[in-house]
């Protein structure tokens, strides 16, 4: 709270006004930049023995003291009434306390109230800095840590009022030398500070839940109009390989520089690249081979619609009414039996984009090329998967093939300090079919911070004969894990996080290993439970995890089945589902997760014919 002060700063709850005077008198703030108000009157607060002094303190360095001010009010106090510019970049309340007896509930609605007021009157970049006693927060900071309920809960509470904790510091009471902590139950006497926290807030996206959902998303290509997963949709023109300071973009450039300067070759940018793609997808002919096969999921398939008065928007978003339309054509399309002009999907795996480069690389005479672009498969919600990828495919065509697999691998070893290790699949016969041939899996790519810890599988090497009777060699990484392990960021969708403070820590760093800090400390995690009668027909897991996307998007982080019945007379069977809801950069309250929990059990139950319990 010492920080320098480049705006206002406004203290809210004083006891005696000795945490103001401390502030002023240590950190040299100018009197006009702070203002000091408690809830007591002028008359009231001369119980505080001090208080009368602390004032004339305050008013002789030009701070304005107010008396009346609710904390849990102050957007409708006439002293903090002002334009934009007016402001605080910094509200402090120490110690907050409903009064009386503890009452967990009552400070908690404390807490919640003076969020949502504060906001108010806060700066867009400013902080919120709240101090508790020892184990009121409820945060793994406290040591020891209380149990859930037995604490003031203060991240849910600010979260309510969409704000994330940024920061937690010591308090220490001894460095404020004027600084005299009152209130015990509302009295002129003191109480333990030893171990407190002060908790810095700050505003950020709130998730926001959907007012209505609509079946499906729309992707405009060309002159065409697809339709797509709905959590799709608002993924497919991100362009994060490309996006500048971005960690993926970083490490696609440096990989693209040098491992084109190690083999001879250059990068192949997909400028306009073939997103949707015709016939099945790439698939695993041996499907026992699962970190092979995590490299190469099932596509998602879409439907061609070509409708009058489509238009194509700049944000490849179709507007309410013409997705209206469009659904209406969509119907009648399918009823007519003709939709298709053959099988489309989103394009899978980078390998879907050899058979150009491959033409590419016969009229260029370049021996090497190497290719990354944005991959889209369908996988179940976990910890450590995302439905949206990123990968890299190099492609050569000369030179002993094991030769230039280290190669690659000790380019890439170097750009990103991590160990990488090839190792023999022991599999025979595991390949991956396309519709313009079969790739034969050779080895995998595996990573590791150091070589003495178990690896985890980011790539694998293929083999492919070429209609002309080349051998090519094939190495694809996945981008997404590598960048991952190298700044040590804990969850995929923070790849693809809005929040500037995300990207602005790569920022003018490229060639240094940044790691990355949390901006939101202790996020709220939320469990919810979801319990169905399975339908007549089969059951697709699958199917479950899309709907799940499509409602919540990246905020259910998990989904695991925790309980199965099959009822003996009637047939039928029964699953539990349990959900984990939480954002790692976003506010997340519990009445958020509520609400998308309510749409997601309705919207499941709607296109999977089950039967909610």
């Amino acid at each position: 709270m010492e920080a320098p002060l480049k705006g206002r700063l406004l203290l809210v709850g004083e006891g005696d006004f000795s945490l103001a005077v401390a502030l002023v008198s240590k950190c040299d703030f100018h009197g006009n930049q702070v203002l000091a108000t408690s809830l007591e009157s002028e008359e009231s607060i001369e119980k505080h023995h001090l208080a009368a002094r602390n004032i004339q303190i305050l008013r002789d360095r030009g701070v304005r003291v107010c008396f009346n001010v609710d904390a849990t009010e102050l957007q409708t106090c006439t002293d903090l009434q002002g334009s934009e510019d007016a402001r605080f970049s910094r509200i402090i309340f120490n110690f907050p306390h409903a009064g009386g007896k503890s009452n967990h509930k009552k400070n908690r609605t404390l807490l919640n109230n003076f969020f949502s007021s504060a906001v108010k009157v806060l700066s867009p970049d400013g902080q919120i800095m709240v101090t508790l006693c020892k184990g009121q927060g409820g945060t793994p900071a406290d040591r020891p840590m209380r149990a859930w309920h037995d604490s003031w809960q203060v991240v849910s509470m600010a979260a309510n009022a969409s704000l994330i904790l940024t920061q937690v510091v010591p308090f220490s009471a001894e460095e404020f030398q004027e600084y005299n902590s009152v209130g015990f139950r509302s009295l002129d006497k003191g109480f333990h500070t030893e171990g407190a926290l002060t908790h810095v807030f700050e505003v950020a996206e709130s998730v926001a839940v959907p007012e209505c959902l609509q079946r499906g998303g729309q992707l405009i290509w060309g002159d065409k109009t697809y339709t797509c997963p709905r959590y799709l949709e608002h993924k497919l023109n991100r362009k994060l390989l490309y996006s500048l300071h971005h960690p993926l973009h970083q490490l696609r450039s440096v990989l693209e520089e040098l491992i084109s300067a190690e083999l001879g070759g250059q990068a192949h940018h997909l400028d306009t690249p073939s997103l949707v793609k015709e016939g099945p997808g790439p698939r695993v002919v041996k499907q026992t081979h699962t970190a092979v096969h995590d490299l190469f999921p099932q596509p998602y398939y879409l439907q061609s619609l070509k409708c009058p008065g489509d238009s194509a928007k700049e944000d490849g978003i179709v507007e309410e009414k013409e997705q209206d339309e469009s659904e209406k054509c969509m119907d009648d399309l399918t009823s007519a039996g003709d939709s298709f002009s053959g099988q489309l999907h989103l394009r899978s795996c980078v390998i879907e984009e050899l058979p150009p480069v491959v033409t590419l690389m016969a009229s260029s005479g370049v021996a090497c090329h190497v290719v990354s672009c944005d991959v889209y498969g369908q996988r179940v919600i976990g910890q450590e998967t995302s439905s949206v990828g990123h990968q890299m495919m190099v492609v050569s065509r000369s030179g002993n093939p094991d030769e230039q697999v280290w190669s690659v691998s000790r380019v890439v070893q170097r750009a990103t300090g991590l160990y990488f290790d090839i190792t023999p699949v022991h599999e025979e016969n595991i390949s991956v079919s396309t519709d313009f041939g079969e790739l034969n899996v050779s080895h995998e790519i595996q990573m590791m911070l150091d070589k003495k810890n178990k690896g985890d599988v980011c790539g694998c090497v293929l083999n492919w004969t070429c209609p002309d009777d080349t051998m090519k060699l094939i190495l694809v990484f996945d981008l997404n894990k590598i960048v991952m392990k190298i700044h040590e960021i804990p969850a995929p969708p923070l790849l693809w996080s809005t929040d500037p403070r995300f990207k602005n820590q790569f920022a003018d760093k490229t060639g240094t290993t940044v790691k990355y800090k949390p901006f939101s400390l202790y996020s709220m995690k939320f469990f919810h439970d979801l319990s169905f009668w399975e339908s007549p027909r089969q059951f697709e897991e699958q199917t479950l995890h899309d709907v799940v996307r499509d409602v919540a998007g990246d905020v259910v982080t998990d989904v695991k089945m925790i309980d199965s019945y099959h009822d003996v007379e009637t047939e039928r069977r029964s699953r539990c589902y349990r959900m984990t809801f939480q954002s790692h950069d976003q506010a997340l309250s519990y009445i958020t997760s509520w609400k998308l929990q309510s749409m997601l059990r309705l919207e499941v139950a709607s296109r999977m014919g089950i039967i909610l319990r």
